[in-house]
């Protein structure tokens, strides 16, 4: 930057400094380098806002300290800029553009999601723990935000310099943040990039969380997109997956994550880490002194998987807030993951002392991040009786016709790759139970270690001595060699098969039929399993498993129920022999009891499979001639010659269907058979469910008293209405839809357009409480305002506006005084807040979703009412799956 700079570009003070030198604040204005990429300092923005020095810059924006030229103030202008999309070369034009055609589409996209998120975060101006949004524009082909500038540091640094926090320290820091996040999420919004360098730290030690905006709801599909969301440590695991089902739960493991950094001095483990083998101590556990009761509350929410979290941060707060005024409280939120070797009387900090807390992950990503890197569990071994030392024999390669029951080896299943627990209850994962070992067995020879589903025994494996191992190997080759002899040098032990043998025998020695690999390769259907000698074609209905004796092994979920587009993943199902697992989704528009949902996974390990305290063996699993137990790795190779194979895992692919078979040495022990919900010809959802008439809730004085705000009344010249309104009252009274879904599925929420005139249109999100699919004219509005003229897309001008309660006037746009207000409020006893000295917000039935806020001029007469009640977490994105076909 040139010497003759008329204005410093980090103070945006006149300067005249010969030096270059800025004589108000000190910066060095010559040595700044202005990239071609960023806005030349001295520009302007809306014609209203000068542009300084670049502050920071990511892969969504960048942010400039800026002047507000008309109240001469210094503001933040964060300028949406996609890295990798788009380009500018300031000497040319201040324009931004699209570096590819196709890049055009994706960022047009996402800057209106900018700007969308902009809007409303405006609502929430000077709200304590949340930067405030001044203005937002459209400008040089992009998108400006124009935020309050913040005088501080982010926490990361704050932290790298202050050190740890002591626990009372870190709670207080942060609470301002948590408080004002509860208040976003009560409108429908999450923040899902929550962390140390998203946090600002005052000069005064206030905190305000940074960067709402374009990472919230960009699309998962582009790679580029993800990996910026992404911040490991804080990021659960929902958010590795594109259609993890996210909400105010993720935002409460990210501040779980950011609080425990504070104490502890390090971030926690990566989520995906986590899931397959669970090795993060607990505060507590650590030499950062912090109470009991506050590491189980981070820890609580730090849970990797969704159900076992807070699922609020409401929940968060007060169990936090109990923990500091009783720290020693072990009973508050205990830690409650699955840990190998801690019995039902374990005390909670017993996870960490084992030092593994193993989590089976889950993953639409396909795989588990960093598995390979996870020291591999050693099989349970069971205990044996006091004897003499047995030598122990080769491993023969038949089993015996009658031989006594041999303790079974120690699970070794495909790890299964879905991150939420069983659900239903709030208990413990149930431990899983090794099988007894006669007490006169000899030691037998331990399997390959692989990653194995948690023993239920909690006893370690034993290490064979090197002896031991060099005798057994010496005797494997010994009897190869002699399989080898006897087959005519094959070591295929179905070379008989081949020649015309219509019996051969597998290394496991129960004699099958030989598959026909020419026949399996050409018409195998990988979807269908044949349980117990019944059929089964994935995706199905779970009453099929259901008719067949199968129960729920956690009885509470027989009367479960499942949103839309909802599902839980590895639900055991039992019988009398034992258990296998199963994932479902609800396809439909309407929600539905479990049984009625659709199964899209089957697990079944044989360590399980048949389990009773019997020892009856009465299941059996067959997968194209593959039975469980006593198939080989080669007689699936015959079926399946294009499965790919991965150490004791084979995986065969097809377009809707994904088969994992597992091996223990040479022998089946583990079926995981997964199918897209599609495939079952139900893509296409029943109309016929949707309610055509008004729903019967809405008569129902518990569900009103719930979504709705039965004592206030808005009244004016076009517009006579309760609180909430329908759609249909709008339409009623002249508006016109523009556009809208086809119905509105249970328990969501989606966005329907209308219009008035050329100058008035609506954007509206309309929600729909009821457990059935209705018609959007059905809907209920969740936020709209009314005002004496239309500022944003979801205010309605209506400038004779009244506002009732209980029949009697409370406040009248562009006649009401603040003060008039107030008075009035204060006889009904009714809670409010000032969330800045131009705004009222009324909390009439406490804090749960349902709040009207008030907003005046500087003259404090009142300019608009805004209507605000609960969000329902399902967004229904009906405009997204149009545009995918």
């Amino acid at each position: 930057m040139s010497s003759n700079q008329r204005f410093c570009p980090n103070c945006l003070a006149q300067s005249e400094s010969p030096n270059g030198v800025c004589e108000h604040c000190g910066f060095a204005i010559n040595s700044y380098t202005v990239l071609p990429h960023h806005l030349i300092p001295g520009s302007l923005v809306k014609q209203r806002y000068q542009v300084g020095r670049v502050l920071g810059e990511g892969g969504f924006g960048i942010t400039y300290v800026g002047r507000d030229t008309v109240l001469n103030l210094k503001v933040a202008i964060k300028e949406f800029y996609m890295a990798g999309y788009v380009n500018r070369n300031h000497d040319a034009s201040a324009t931004v553009f699209a570096t590819l055609s196709t890049h055009q589409n994706t960022f047009t996209r996402n800057k209106e999601k900018f700007l969308s998120e902009a809007r409303v975060l405006a609502h929430f101006y000077e709200e304590p723990g949340i930067v405030g949004v001044r203005d937002f524009c459209e400008e040089n082909g992009t998108a400006y935000i124009i935020m309050d500038f913040l005088d501080g540091v982010n926490l990361k640094d704050y932290l790298d310099r202050k050190g740890r926090l002591s626990p009372d320290e870190a709670v207080a820091l942060l609470m301002p943040v948590m408080r004002s996040l509860q208040r976003v999420h009560a409108d429908g919004i999450i923040h899902r990039d929550i962390s140390p360098d998203n946090i600002m730290v005052l000069e005064d030690g206030r905190t305000k969380l940074l960067d709402f905006g374009a990472a919230r709801e960009v699309s998962q599909t582009d790679i580029k997109s993800l990996s910026v969301i992404l911040k490991p440590g804080y990021a659960p695991e929902e958010q590795y997956r594109s259609k993890g089902h996210q909400g105010p739960w993720t935002d409460v493991y990210a501040l779980a994550a950011t609080l425990y950094r504070c104490i502890v001095g390090v971030a926690p483990d990566d989520s995906m880490e986590r899931m397959y083998r669970d090795l993060l101590p607990a505060p507590a556990d650590t030499d950062a002194a912090c109470p009991i009761a506050i590491s189980n509350v981070i820890m609580k929410g730090l849970a990797v998987r969704q159900p076992d979290r807070y699922q609020d941060i409401g929940t968060f707060l007060t169990d936090l807030e109990q923990a500091l005024r009783t720290p020693d409280d072990a009973a508050l939120a205990p830690d409650r993951r699955s840990v190998p070797g801690s019995g039902a009387g374990s005390a909670p900090r017993a996870a960490a002392e084992n030092g593994d807390h193993t989590v089976l992950a889950d993953a639409a990503t396909g795989y588990t991040v960093l598995a390979d890197a996870v020291p591999a569990a050693q099989p349970a071994a069971a205990p044996a009786a006091p004897q003499a030392t047995a030598k122990p024999e080769p491993p023969a390669p038949q089993k015996p016709a009658a031989a006594p029951v041999q303790p079974k080896p120690a699970a070794q299943p495909i790890p299964k790759t879905d991150a939420a627990p069983k659900t239903g209850t709030d208990t413990a994962p149930k431990a899983d139970t090794a099988p007894k070992a006669p007490a006169a067995q000899p030691e037998q020879p331990a399997a390959p270690a692989q990653p194995v589903k948690p023993a239920k025994s909690g006893k370690s494996g034993k290490k064979l001595p090197l002896w031991l191992v060099i005798l057994i190997v010496v005797a494997v080759i010994s009897v190869i060699g002699a399989v080898m002899s006897l087959s005519g040098g094959s070591t295929s032990s179905h070379s008989s098969a081949a020649s015309g043998s219509s019996q051969s025998t597998s290394a496991s020695g129960s004699d099958q039929a030989a598959p026909d690999s020419s026949a399996a390769a050409s018409g195998t259907d990988l979807r269908t399993v044949a349980l117990n000698g019944t059929s089964y074609h994935l995706p199905m209905p779970a009453q099929q498993l259901l008719d067949a004796g199968w129960v729920f092994e956690d009885a509470a979920l027989e009367d479960q129920t499942l949103a839309p587009k909802d599902d839980l993943i590895y639900i055991a199902l039992i019988n009398e022999y034992g258990t296998i697992d199963i994932s479902l989704t609800n396809s439909s528009l309407n929600t539905l009891p479990l049984s009625e949902c659709t199964v899209t996974m089957l697990y079944v390990a044989e360590y399980s499979f048949n389990d009773n305290y019997l020892e009856q063996t009465g299941n059996q699993l067959v997968a194209n001639g593959l039975t469980l137990g006593t198939s080989t790795m080669e007689d699936a190779q015959k079926v399946y010659p294009d499965a790919q194979s991965s150490g004791t895992t084979l995986t065969v692919e097809s377009s809707d269907a994904k088969l994992e078979l597992g091996y223990s040495g040479d022998v089946l022990n583990s079926v995981r058979l997964s199918a897209d919900a599609a495939a079952q010809g139900t893509a296409a959802p029943d109309l016929s469910t949707v309610s055509t008439e008004r729903p019967a809730e809405y008569g129902d004085e518990t569900f009103i008293s719930t979504y709705a705000m039965p004592d206030f009344t808005i009244q004016s010249s076009v517009l006579s209405s309760g609180i909430p309104l329908l759609v249909e009252d709008l339409t009623n009274i002249g508006w016109t839809i523009e556009r809208q879904p086809d119905y509105l599925p249970a328990n969501s929420v989606a966005y329907v357009y209308l219009r008035y005139d050329v100058r008035s249109t609506l954007k509206i999100r309309a929600a729909n409480y009821t457990g059935n699919a209705i018609l959007p004219q059905y809907g209920i509005i969740t936020g709209i305002s009314f005002g004496s003229e239309a500022l944003h897309d979801d205010q309605m001008a209506t400038p004779d506006l009244q506002l009732l309660y209980q029949d009697q006037p409370l406040a009248q746009v562009g006649q009401s005084t603040k003060s008039d207000v107030q008075a009035k409020l204060l006889d009904l006893n009714m809670a409010t807040e000032e969330p800045f000295d131009t705004q009222l917000k009324l909390y009439p039935y406490g804090d749960d979703g349902r709040s009207l806020l008030l907003n005046f001029d500087q003259d404090n007469v009142l300019l608009s009412i805004t209507v605000n009640c609960p969000f329902p977490m399902y967004i229904y994105n009906y405009e997204s799956e149009e545009a995918a076909q």
